[in-house]
């Protein structure tokens, strides 16, 4: 799978070695994050089985150490691999010792198991895996706006705080106020690896383990049933939606993971009754919400759901769901706690009418986030001249585009998951019965509450779907029990069909000053980088205008996103002249403008930007106040292509040209 998909023998070797370098550093996170949690959770726990500490052991030490490198990189700095390699080498240390007697009894199995053609499956994923996550980020597996939020949030982001040597608001970027409980797991990478370019790759390998992290939960949930749980994973491994992610730098694979775990112990306490178990639910989907606000309602809100209605009429296990709830808000509280003493707003920037919108937005930037992550379609902020609405779907063609037809979750997947959620209401299985309403609550707050979100977001109803469609297949038992595993492997073959075509999106890498023809995996981010400011001088610092993903920019750079006051913008507000704008500039060192005509019409017509910089643009420069403020501050243009400008701007040639 591995040379089908990059097409060349030498490329094969190249990836497979770096993805074994990255792949031991990114284990030995997870041994580590083990090793430090493992005390804590069979105490909490006290669980007997092997496995499922170890999962939960591993989940738990992640959030442990994103949430000790939130604290220490808020307070010391301390963004170095000097300080943290030894937390990580420690904690392997650590599971090394907790596992000795395990690791002298254990023995390598003689057979893989049941359903040879199930290893087959999970082995052409892996190598579908390798040979994208070895791609340079932001140029493999892209989706709508999957370059845009790699590239200006998940890296951009833990870079930032990496490259000033400690973490803080981001006034320029609102993604810096998002839970960041995964992008500290990159920002982690990056100290390890000694920089931004260089721990892109292990960032990348770190939420593809989120997957293989999932898959375990759900084998673990199947216990027993080994057919349902090889069943299950295969399903939950081969769908392209999850290997596509798996090459992203990304959180939502975190998602699927932390609420896999979180259905395992739902699973346990519904067995038990027991308020350990309750907790540590609660403790899952906290990490999940964490990782992303929409856990909130596609992991949190459905186990809540199923708690209550099991618990309705006992007063003892109404008090475990209470306690499921107040670990999840401890386990997010860190980030909420970050958010209040920045802005005064916990859950920053959502719920701006209730708690405020932080001391740096306008209005105007407050209408412009809650309109255009709102549930209904709104017209930009402020609406451009001549903009006219576009039919929006309706709810049934959302569903029905997102998850019942859709290529990226499975052609199948949709159809033989609510087959056996009937299947399960039919057999009144107990079990199956609380994932079909886990899948049905996901389903619902996402048809009812969002609108044209990207389809990476409806992830997490994979995880319920994965396990009902392994226990559907287990059931099938005809041919002496034989057609289970040629089912289910048919069933993965005809969902992974589009792969290779989504693998195939782009395969030569793109910059905004040109196509090059670079040999693919793996290249080094700062190779990328020259070559994006190819046509800048070497002590040059650019000011991005329209242009929002920063990554592959030099540091240093100016940008904001269009939720966020623009410096440029700011200074026109002020009533400054274009001499004056121009010395401002130079004071700030900035030397170039970056303007992307092209994103800022797009920006223009969808959320809204400011009308200083949109007025007048089309798909060329067209004659607005912009460009003309930009002549007026002498700016020359070094680089002028369709829908991209980049202007120098020199305090001498701005007085020469007065």
């Amino acid at each position: 799978m591995l040379l089908y998909l990059t097409g060349s023998p030498a490329v094969v070797a190249i990836a497979a070695g770096s993805a074994a370098l990255e792949g031991l550093m990114a284990a030995a996170i997870l041994v580590s994050a083990g090793g430090w949690a493992s005390p804590i959770v069979r105490r909490i726990t006290r669980c007997n089985d092997g496995a499922v500490v170890a999962l939960t052991s591993i989940a738990l030490g992640l959030w442990m150490f994103s949430t000790a490198m939130l604290i220490v990189g808020s307070t010391l700095g301390c963004l170095s691999g000097a300080v943290w390699w030894p937390v990580i080498l420690a904690g392997v240390v650590l599971a090394a010792w907790q596992c000795r007697k395990r690791l002298a009894s254990m023995k390598v199995p003689s057979r893989l198991g049941y359903g040879s053609a199930l290893w087959l499956i999970i082995s052409a994923a892996v190598g579908a895996w390798i040979a994208g996550c070895m791609r340079p980020t932001g140029f493999i597996g892209m989706m709508w706006g999957d370059g845009y939020d790699v590239l200006t949030y998940h890296l951009q982001v833990p870079r930032e705080f990496y490259e000033a040597g400690r973490i803080g608001p981001l006034w320029h970027n609102v993604y810096s106020f998002y839970p960041l409980n995964t992008e500290m797991l990159y920002l982690l990478a990056m100290c390890l690896r000694g920089g931004a370019y260089q721990g892109m790759y292990l960032a990348t390998m770190m939420h593809g383990t989120m997957l293989a992290i999932a898959a375990a939960a759900a084998y673990c949930i199947a216990g027993p049933a080994q057919r349902r749980g090889m069943y299950a994973v295969a399903v939950m491994i081969g769908a392209p939606l999850a290997i596509q992610l798996s090459w992203l730098a990304m959180v939502e694979l975190a998602m699927l993971a932390h609420l896999m775990l979180a259905l395992l112990w739902l699973q346990v306490w519904l067995k038990n009754r027991d308020a350990a178990s309750a907790a540590t639910a609660g403790m899952m989907i906290g990490i999940a919400c964490a990782a992303k606000y929409i856990s909130l309602g596609m992991a949190a809100a459905p186990v809540i759901a199923v708690m209550l209605a099991m618990a309705l009429r006992s007063r003892r296990l109404m008090g475990h769901v209470g306690l499921c709830i107040v670990m999840m808000l401890l386990m997010m509280s860190p980030w909420l706690v970050r958010n209040t003493l920045h802005t005064t707003n916990p859950l920053f920037p959502l719920a701006t009418g209730a708690f405020g919108r932080g001391g740096h937005w306008s209005p105007e930037h407050q209408q412009r986030w809650r309109d255009g992550h709102g549930p209904a379609q709104r017209p930009p902020v402020p609406v451009p001249q001549g903009w006219r609405a576009k039919p929006a779907p309706g709810r049934p063609e959302l569903f029905i585009r997102n998850f019942l037809f859709n290529k990226h979750i499975g052609y199948c997947t949709a159809v033989l998951a609510i087959a056996a959620a009937a299947m399960a209401a039919f057999k009144r299985d107990k079990f199956a019965l609380v994932l079909s309403a886990v899948m049905a609550i996901q389903l619902c707050l996402w048809t009812f509450f969002s609108h044209g979100m990207p389809v990476r977001f409806i992830l997490p109803v994979l995880g319920p779907a994965a396990l009902l469609i392994g226990g559907l297949l287990s059931g099938v038992t005809f041919g002496r029990g034989k057609a289970g595993p040629a089912l289910c492997a048919l069933v993965v073959v005809v969902n992974f069909w589009p792969l290779p075509e989504i693998f195939r999106l782009d395969t030569r890498l793109s910059t905004n000053t040109g196509r090059q023809s670079i040999p693919m995996p793996p290249v080094d981010g700062g190779v990328i980088a020259d070559l994006t400011v190819q046509n800048l001088g070497p002590n040059a610092r650019a000011m991005l205008i329209g242009e929002v993903p920063a990554f592959y920019h030099r540091p240093g750079t100016v940008y904001a996103t269009p939720f966020d006051p623009h410096p440029l913008e700011m200074m026109i507000q002020q009533g400054l002249s274009p001499a004056q704008i121009r010395d401002g500039l130079a004071r700030q060192g900035v030397t170039h403008l970056w303007v992307n005509w092209r994103e800022i019409k797009r920006l223009a017509n969808t959320y809204g930007y400011p009308t200083c910089f949109s007025e007048g643009v089309q798909d060329l420069a067209g004659d607005g106040p912009l460009i003309r403020m930009i002549n007026e501050m002498g700016g020359k243009p070094v680089v002028d292509k369709p829908g991209l400008t980049i202007f120098e701007i020199s305090p001498d040639k701005g007085r020469s040209h007065e």
